[in-house]
């Protein structure tokens, strides 16, 4: 089942977030220029380039982890609190969802 943010009321959310899987939308063609990641669709005419700190967020985004366990994973790595990179990964996650590079995979536990 796909989720979107939109759709979910805010006493939803933490739910959401740790039952919610990112991943790849099948089709992109992914460049590494410099420090940044160019990441386009020519079926949706879409495309973005990342930074490193996107890029990051972007590797983990395999359909394998939620995305709350995206933010413990960085959290852990960088030494930071969930909550101070949690509103950073949710916005990046958002995003990429919104333009179309993302799918959501929603699964109850």
């Amino acid at each position: 089942m796909s989720g979107k943010f939109n759709s979910i009321s805010p006493t939803e959310l933490p739910s959401f977030y740790a039952q919610t899987k990112p991943n790849h939308i099948p089709g992109l063609e992914v460049h590494s220029i410099a420090n940044e990641l160019l990441i386009y669709s020519l079926e949706l005419e879409v495309s973005v380039t990342l930074n490193a700190s996107a890029q990051v967020i972007w590797n983990l985004c395999n359909g394998q982890s939620s995305i709350t366990e995206i933010i413990a994973s960085l959290a852990q790595s960088h030494g930071l609190n969930p909550e101070e990179i949690a509103s950073d990964v949710i916005t990046t996650v958002t995003r990429l969802q919104q333009v179309g590079l993302l799918e959501l995979s929603t699964q109850a536990q």
